[in-house]
């Protein structure tokens, strides 16, 4: 893979980078872009943060035409190695570039930033009181990181992210990319969103000697993930220290922080990405994550953005492979078995069993494309959701390895190759408990 015909350009919004991409027979132009105080004085560094998986996805070596911190590129064959060792189908590629730059370490007057985009996790980082690194200073948006956004939404969208943060009090500093459009073919934005984020840390260095990115997981919970306390910090340049945000507390319990302490974020909450709309769905997964979040804190209500009331049977039918998507549901059913919430949290359980055992269906159906239209004739649709993109990815991989792998060793102390799932060995109430949650289930689809 090379990256190459670097060039800026200056237009009405500020100033454009942008990147030839070559790989295979392929090749198409990624594009970076802010205000002329964050980006004027960029490099090819944010080009190799963004090619670097894709080029260890394709198999391929890579090498950047243009100026890279030399820091930065002393540390990718690391980087390289830990994405491999969450996913065994990636390769380590070898790294070059023209030109190693060097830069002046930090001044230390460029402030803090953190990246935002009105989820849970980074409207946590952004409130929180810090002292690491420091208060912030500003925040940072990716006015076209959705690509399921029109103009019109987009735009919409960053005047609510201003107003989100004028609640925060802080300023907000809107950039931009079109990478997904070039990752997105390959694999999902949680694999690639470490990277991602750290390309834009990258990109608006000349202004920030610290860059936050919010983290997902709490030390508990922590699975492989394309953004990992292990990798980000290690695309830093002498200029910008990038952090992965702290892991004292996982999603839920940024939920329950927002409820108790800053309710007035609540009715800015965004996290869904399934349609070009200002408003969360209710039905995919995020929204059913976050939602079941609110409801056991009791503050569902609050977040308008939200339908009023969570649908039990969109909990039910979700699917979550591997402990660190687990994770994420556990401390939500824990608390809604505290506070006397017995529905979600029945409704919680079974999904978790659902998702522990596969079905007849699933074991058959992926072997046979003649047992999967049967089944489709004779009992409809599947019970759980479609895979959508943002999970049946390389973070989907990421997680199942690590579950196979620790799952061999602990049930039957193998050691098997990366990637090879684990023999059977389910115990008989794990099935039961299972076959139990499904039948509930259908019935109350009926």
């Amino acid at each position: 893979m090379r990256v190459h015909s670097i060039e800026r350009a200056s237009g009405r919004d500020g100033i454009e980078w942008s990147a030839r991409i070559s790989v295979a027979d392929q090749e198409r132009t990624v594009r970076f872009g802010g205000p002329p105080e964050l980006v004027s004085n960029a490099d090819a560094t944010p080009f190799l943060a963004a090619a670097l998986l894709p080029a260890m996805a394709w198999g391929h070596d890579l090498h950047v035409d243009g100026a890279v911190s030399g820091a930065v590129v002393a540390k990718v064959p690391m980087i390289a190695r830990l994405f491999a060792s969450m996913d065994p189908t990636l390769r380590v590629p070898e790294v070059t570039v023209a030109e190693e730059a060097e830069e002046p370490w930090p001044a230390g007057d460029g402030g803090v930033a953190c990246m935002f985009s009105r989820g849970v996790d980074s409207s946590y980082s952004a409130a929180v009181p810090r002292v690491d690194p420091g208060p912030l200073d500003a925040l940072v948006y990716c006015r076209t990181l959705e690509p399921n956004h029109d103009e019109a939404t987009a735009a919409a969208e960053l005047e609510a992210t201003r107003r989100a943060a004028e609640v925060v009090g802080l300023p907000l500093h809107a950039v931009w990319t079109d990478l997904r459009e070039f990752t997105d073919p390959m694999f999902g934005w949680s694999a690639m969103h470490g990277s991602g984020l750290a390309a834009l840390a990258l990109l608006v260095r000349q202004r920030f000697d610290h860059v936050v990115l919010p983290s997902a997981y709490d030390l508990e919970s922590l699975a492989p993930a394309g953004s990992h306390p292990a990798i980000d910090p290690l695309w830093s340049s002498p200029s910008t220290r990038i952090h992965h945000d702290h892991l004292d507390r996982g999603r839920h319990a940024k939920v329950a922080w927002l409820a108790a302490e800053r309710p007035d974020l609540l009715p800015h909450l965004k996290v869904c990405y399934q349609h070009s709309t200002q408003t969360n769905c209710g039905q995919c997964h995020k929204c059913a994550l976050t939602m079941s979040s609110l409801r056991a804190e009791g503050a569902l209500g609050l977040a308008t953005l939200f339908p009023a009331e969570l649908d039990l049977e969109v909990v039910r039918r979700q699917r979550v492979v591997g402990p660190g998507s687990r994770g994420l549901w556990v401390p939500i059913a824990r608390r809604a078995r505290e506070v006397g919430d017995d529905e979600l949290a029945d409704a919680l359980e079974d999904m978790l069993r659902l998702s522990a055992v596969p079905t007849l269906r699933e074991l058959l159906s992926s072997r046979s494309k003649v047992a999967e239209q049967a089944f489709r004739t004779l009992a409809g649709p599947p019970r759980f959701e479609p895979y959508d993109p943002e999970r049946a990815t390389t973070f989907e991989r990421f997680d199942r390895a690590y579950t196979d792998a620790r799952l061999s060793l602990i049930r039957h102390g193998e050691v098997r190759p990366l990637g090879t799932p684990p023999p059977p060995g389910l115990r008989a109430s794990t099935v039961v408990a299972s076959l139990a949650a499904s039948i509930r289930h259908r019935r109350r689809r009926r």
